[in-house]
């Protein structure tokens, strides 16, 4: 239920469902609405090999450094991997695009399996 059915500002929310409005809480559900296939980078064979599609250098250089099993804070990753923070961010978001790692809250990532 969106709301109590007594009270006025739940009123909007009532007709949009009336609409056939669907709740969304993933990119998926907008995907299943539009008819869209999700799409989804390759798995890897095991966690130590890395990903299947071939990476740019730097952005494998910064997936090496990813952990599988646990969050690793952004600074780590650079620290492990030699290149600048801000330069990792950027490879972060790619390999994020790419369905292969996942920022968790506090600038922590982890490898998507």
């Amino acid at each position: 239920m969106p709301g109590q059915i007594t009270t006025a500002t739940s009123q909007g929310t009532h007709h949009l469902l009336k609409q056939g409005a669907r709740l969304v809480t993933s990119v998926e559900d907008i995907l299943e609405e539009l008819r869209l296939a999700p799409t989804r980078a390759p798995d890897a064979p095991n966690e130590s090999a890395g990903p299947r599609v071939a990476l740019p250098e730097r952005e494998q250089q910064v997936f090496a450094c990813v952990e599988a099993d646990a969050p690793t804070y952004i600074d780590a990753i650079a620290a492990r991997s030699g290149v600048d923070t801000a330069d990792v961010s950027a490879l972060l978001l790619q390999l994020e695009l790419k369905q292969l790692v996942q920022q968790l809250p506090g600038k922590q990532f982890i490898r998507k399996r």
